[in-house]
């Protein structure tokens, strides 16, 4: 509906330094989700204020500006274009963005972001999406801070990034109503500001009911000049797996090294002394710290 009429000034906006004109999709849809585009400076999005509801017979939005004064509401069927059920609203509460112009490696880049989100969509008066976020920047337009949370019914993600000195900080969160379904918390000690060497890992794992929690000592896995042996594993490496949220530990994470395959194996051993072979496990982990993780912000 948005391509097919612009609702904003009669389908365009024009920019103060050019004449070339934007429809209301690449001011602000393109933008929360993400979408690149050359827009000179951010968006005012109390310009728009207003309500746009679809008239299918006309193929175009009736808009009443400021009412309400406080937001961007948009009114349109969930079928088609054609549909004359307005069942869909979407709310646009606050959208605020912050231009970036810095030098990096030789060039002049520039980029707008966004600072603060929130907006949700009803269907039939019933909550489906919700999206509230506010992030903060260093010069090079990278987060060093969020906090914020999406809500897909029934779902809820929850999100926060904490980048500072030479520490950083992630979590985040899936629940279905009131059970958590996985949530992590990490922090991640670097030897220096640099950001390239990471001393010490530290946090936690959540799945259903249960938690892997513990650290690692990443320098001092790094500085052995040969493989490190199963002592030195066990002392750089401490690991244990919990009930979830009772907090009650119900095994350990070991290393032994096998003779016979010559390579170090992980072991789950729980407090009744059984093992379970851990290695596919820890890969798994390890491969979603990696898409956890964020990479090293600019210098």
């Amino acid at each position: 509906l948005i391509s097919m009429d612009d609702p904003m000034n009669d389908g365009q906006y024009t920019k103060k330094s050019t004449t070339e004109t934007l429809e209301l999709k690449d001011l602000i849809l393109k933008r929360l989700f993400g979408t690149e585009l050359y827009m000179p400076e951010p968006i005012d999005i109390s310009e728009y204020y207003g309500t746009y509801t679809w008239n299918a017979t006309n193929e175009g939005w009736v808009i009443v500006q400021n009412d309400p004064n406080n937001k961007v509401v948009f009114v349109f069927p969930s079928e088609s274009s054609e549909s004359t059920v307005n069942d869909v609203t979407i709310n646009i509460y606050d959208y605020e963005e912050e231009l970036y112009e810095y030098e990096y490696e030789g060039y002049q880049e520039w980029a707008i972001v966004p600072t603060t989100v929130h907006a949700d969509l009803l269907k039939d008066g019933v909550k489906y999406v919700e999206i509230e976020a506010d992030v903060e920047y260093n010069e090079y337009a990278e987060p060093t801070s969020v906090d914020g949370s999406i809500y897909l019914k029934p779902f809820t993600l929850e999100a926060g990034l904490s980048v500072a000195n030479n520490k950083t900080s992630v979590n985040f969160s899936l629940s279905q109503g009131g059970d958590k379904i996985v949530s992590t918390g990490l922090s991640l000690t670097f030897v220096d500001d640099l950001y390239d060497d990471v001393d010490v890992v530290e946090g936690y794992i959540q799945y259903r009911d249960i938690k892997l929690a513990g650290d690692i000592d990443v320098a001092t896995m790094d500085s052995y000049e040969q493989m490190p042996t199963e002592d030195q594993f066990n002392e750089n490496i401490n690991l244990a797996l919990y009930n979830y949220p009772q907090g009650s530990k119900f095994a350990d994470i070991e290393f032994e090294y096998d003779e016979v395959e010559e390579y170090m194996k992980a072991y789950i051993v729980y407090t009744d002394g059984t093992k379970l072979d851990a290695q596919e496990i820890l890969m798994e982990i390890m491969a979603m710290l990696e898409d956890v993780i964020p990479s090293a912000p600019k210098k």
